[in-house]
Parts: structure tokens; sequence; C-alpha cells
């Protein structure tokens, strides 16, 4: 029972550790809790949930109950962890375990050289479950959440057993199966039924099968576990949920017995339960606004998407997106080289993430350009500025903190006044770009530099 602890706290501890930081696809409470104070509620909805539940195993084989039912069979106790993975999705881990059994009797007439074990066989085992699956909640279908709702799952699981057999009572006599219908004692009879002894099945299983009858196979083995139920909510945190779990296994071995055919010739195992999962960490406030508005969506704005684009109006952060667009989940279009124009207007594919700016059409600006447009002709006149501010026009030149105008500047200072005005600057970057300056790229930048140094 330790190890069993002890393994489902490792799944906890992945599971809130892993999934507590991952995004999710379909995050629709975003929308709904879009409050910069409340900033921290956003991804708590999809905290995880604790699960227990006790059912039954329901084992399909070789050996089968001679009263075999659907519903008949051992104790299994499940213990899980749930995660939203989407409105629609969720991710499950969960470990299962409990024991199998099977009990087969033959009371065809056979005569003791048949009847001996060939048809008349048991077995039992614990069973230790650990895997993971997806459940899918039809809330496509259904439109809004419902105090009932149906549920499918698949997924992966390991498990391991270990079966042992009745193969003799309490004293240690070998049971020998008779065409009556009794268990006998042959062991000093000489198989004479008359000096036989009848006796009982205690029902322990005491012997190792795999030893005793000299088979060598693997006990630990996979299987994948298809579930369908009801999710039915009891409250804002605790949902009661009714499951069938039928498992079908990779071996043939559980119960010692290899002889059947065909698609489904393994051995498989049901397990009927019902668990309460329970949001243990969604805080109070959250829970309210969830309440208050998880069916908003549906009542409103159901399956409305003006703009065609797959997603719709509620959750379409970019309306009105032109037709056949690709789109992300949040209606937005796909912008692959994240440079701010999206896929359909960008007409330069895979910008670098060092571009310092990109027109309209998604072609990087170059340096150069940029500094141009520092420049721009319509900008104001040191003039301009004058008449509104008219101590700037009094300055004394003399006093300004430079020592005069570099010498690989002095030809830009054209009215040679010692000091080089927005119009000469100008000048000098026009002649640049007309291939009419001996200045570098590197000068120009210096130049604009002792521009504003002044």
């Amino acid at each position: 029972m330790k190890s069993i602890i002890k393994y489902f706290l490792f799944l906890l501890f992945f599971h809130v550790f892993y999934l507590g930081y991952s995004q999710t696809e379909d995050d629709y409470m975003n929308l709904l809790l879009e409050d910069d104070e409340e900033e921290e509620l956003i991804y708590s909805s999809f905290k995880p949930v604790l699960g227990f539940g006790q059912g039954l195993f329901t084992y399909f084989g070789d050996v089968n109950d001679y009263y075999s039912h659907p519903y008949s069979g051992r104790f299994a106790t499940k213990l899980s962890v749930s995660r939203n993975l989407s409105q629609y999705i969720d991710f499950n881990l969960f470990i299962i375990f409990g024991k199998l059994t099977g009990n087969q009797r033959d009371l065809s007439g056979l005569d003791i050289a048949t009847t001996n074990f060939n048809n008349n066989l048991n077995f039992e085992t614990d069973i230790f479950i650990g895997g993971v699956n997806l459940s899918y909640n039809f809330k496509h279908l259904t439109l809004r959440d419902r105090p009932v709702a149906p549920f499918i799952s698949i997924g992966v699981e390991t498990f391991e057993f270990s079966s042992k057999a009745d193969l003799f009572d309490k004293y240690g006599n070998e049971y020998y199966y008779w065409n009556d219908g009794t268990i006998r004692n042959m062991a000093e009879s000489s198989n004479n039924i008359s000096n036989s002894i009848i006796i009982q099945r205690d029902y322990k299983y005491e012997t190792d099968i795999r030893e005793y009858y000299e088979k060598d196979y693997s006990q630990f083995v996979f299987s994948i576990p298809v579930d369908i139920g009801l999710d039915i909510t009891v409250t804002n945190r605790l949902t009661m949920r009714l499951g069938n779990t039928f498992h079908f296994t990779s071996s043939d071995f559980i119960d010692n017995i290899d002889k059947k055919n065909g698609f489904l010739k393994n051995d498989a195992f049901l397990h009927s339960y019902i668990s309460f999962e329970l949001d243990l960490f969604s805080p109070v406030e959250e829970i309210m606004v969830v309440e208050q508005f998880k069916n908003l969506k549906f009542a409103i704005t159901d399956k409305m998407d003006e703009d065609n684009d797959g997603v719709d109006d509620f959750n379409d952060e970019c309306p009105y997106t032109p037709e056949k667009v690709l789109v992300s989940f949040t209606g937005c279009p796909l912008d692959d080289d994240k440079d701010g124009i999206p896929n359909y207007l960008d007409t330069q594919e895979g910008t670098p993430i060092d571009a310092i700016a990109v027109g309209e059409n998604g072609i990087r600006i170059i340096n150069t350009y940029l500094i141009a447009m520092l420049y721009e002709p319509d900008a104001i006149t040191r003039k301009e500025i004058y008449s509104y501010y008219e101590s700037m026009g009094k300055k004394d030149i003399s006093k300004k903190g430079y020592s005069g105008i570099p010498a690989k500047f002095k030809s830009v200072d054209v009215d040679n006044d010692g000091y080089i005005s927005a119009d000469e600057l100008q000048k000098a970057v026009d002649n640049f770009f007309d291939f009419n300056s001996n200045l570098t790229l590197q000068e120009v930048n210096e130049l604009r530099e002792f521009f504003f140094d002044q």
C-alpha cells in the first residue's frame, strides 16, 4: 500500500508542476476574466482536479466465472488527477489497484482422466495499473454545461499481475474434480471413488501458477483503456462520475491459459466505478465568474461568425478578417515571421528578428532609409520655431558648447557662419542619397549627432 501512495503522490507532483504552467489552445476563460487587477485568475480555471473512486473488476478471458455478470467481480480503487486542456478535452493521470479473479467449473460429465484441471480452473491476481488518457465531454454537441453530461476517453496504461491459483485445501490436499460435481481427495484412494474423501475448496490462492506449470511469460504488460460514462454536477467544486472502462490488454496469460484465436484473443477486463472529482485549487472568485458566464457565449453569440474565419465572434480577437485568410485559434491572421504584418499582406517572408522596422507591405526598412525619414523636408524650420519661442532666436552662438565644426563637416556649413543649420544638414543628407557626397554612412550618423550636440 505504501508503494501505491508514493506512486500516486509522484503523479500528483508531476501533474501540478508540469501542466500547471502550460497554456491551453482554447482558453475561453481569458475573455471572461480579462481584468488587470485579476490577472492571476486567468489560468486558475485550469488547476488540477483530484479524483477518488470505487468500483468492480470483471474479468473476460479463458477462465471465466460460472456466475459471470457484467457487474460481478472484485473491488477496485481508482485515484486520479485531471486537468483541462481545452473547453472540451481533459487530460487525466490515474492509478487503479484491486484484484482480478476467475473461477470456472465444468459439470459436463467427463471422466477423471480429462476432468482434472482441464475445465475446472481458477485464478486470482493483484493488479496495479498506472496510465494516462484524454477525455472528451461532447460540449461541441450539447452547446452548454449540463448537470448531467456524457463523456468518452481513450488512453494507454501499464499494469503488473502475479496470478495464483487455489489448487490445494488448507491441509495441503490437491483438488480432484469429479463428474458428479464434487471435489475429492485422491491422495490415498488409488483413483477409486469409493475410497475417496469429499473435500471443499478453501479459496486461498496459494500456488504461483506460472511456476507450477513451468511457463515463461511477462507479468508486466500494456493495455488500452476505453472509458465511457456520465458526469453529474453535485456542487461547483464536486462532480460525480459514473463510468465503465474496458481494458484491452496485450497479454493472454493473466489466467495462465492461452487458447483464444482471432482479433480479440488477449485477455480483457471491465472496470465499473463511481468516482468523485474535487476541485480544491480554483479560487472562489473564479468559480463564481465561471458559473455566472459559462453559458453566456452560447446564449448570445452561439455559432455566430460574421467574417467566416472559423472562429466564432465571441472568441474572435480580430473581427472582419478577409475571406480565405488563414487565422489562429484567436481569429487573427497568421504572421509567421512575427513582424506585425499578417502573411496575406506580407511581401517579404522571413523578416529578420533584429529588423528595426518594416513597412506596411512587410518589407524590412534599412537603416539608411530610417535616417532619411528623420529629416523630412516638411519638418518645422528653425525660423518657425523662433516665431513661437523668441528667446531661442536670441541665443548667442558664441556660447555654444562646442569648439568648432570638425574639418570633415566644414563643407556642410555652406554660409560659413560656424554653425550647421537644419537646412544645411538636410542638404548634406540629400546629397548622400543622391551619391553627390564624399561622406560615408558612418559620417552621416556622426553629422546628425553633431547637429544635435551644437
